[in-house]
């Protein structure tokens, strides 16, 4: 039987992740932060439902400032590379929509490591000049993941399926 995708995202995920964040902000609270995952709603929850949910997670446990929770992200991005990073971009979308500079940088280096196409197209739908403007620039950068995004970031999505 094949594992589900969502199940990628176990406690031995977490605890790795957890150990990762720690290197570069010792005050993270691994213990909250893996009781806020695994909640009473946590199995029934399917992928996107999970990223979003570990985004909210990690709210409640980086600093409450945006910059600086991006700033330790940004600082393990290379560290945390894959699918399953998927919630690296996703706390961009989520928290950073009034932070044009912070998440455009964050969302370029995030993606090189994991994917950020997702997450460009709230941005997209806030200011669609501004971000196709940027997207039209990574369209020219000399990292093929930052290409790819500017290319699959603003590609349509079917009607009906959410972002």
């Amino acid at each position: 039987m094949v594992e589900a995708l969502k199940d990628m995202y176990n406690r031995g995920f977490f605890n790795h992740f957890c150990k990762t964040i720690k290197q570069v902000h010792p005050e993270f609270n691994d213990r909250l932060f893996m009781n806020l995952i695994f909640d009473h709603d946590w199995s029934t929850r399917e992928l996107k439902q999970r990223i979003r949910h570990i985004t909210h997670s990690l709210s409640k446990t980086l600093p409450p400032s945006y910059p600086d929770a991006i700033a330790i992200l940004s600082e393990i991005a290379p560290k945390c590379k894959g699918f399953e990073y998927l919630f690296f971009p996703d706390f961009v979308e989520r928290y950073g929509l009034a932070d044009w500079e912070i998440s455009m940088s964050a969302l370029k280096l995030f993606t090189k490591s994991s994917s950020s196409e997702f997450a460009v197209r709230s941005f997209i739908e806030k200011d669609p000049k501004k971000m196709m403007a940027i997207l039209e620039q990574w369209a020219n950068d000399e990292n093929p993941h930052v290409r790819r995004l500017a290319s699959e970031g603003c590609r349509p999505r079917p009607l009906g399926l959410p972002h």
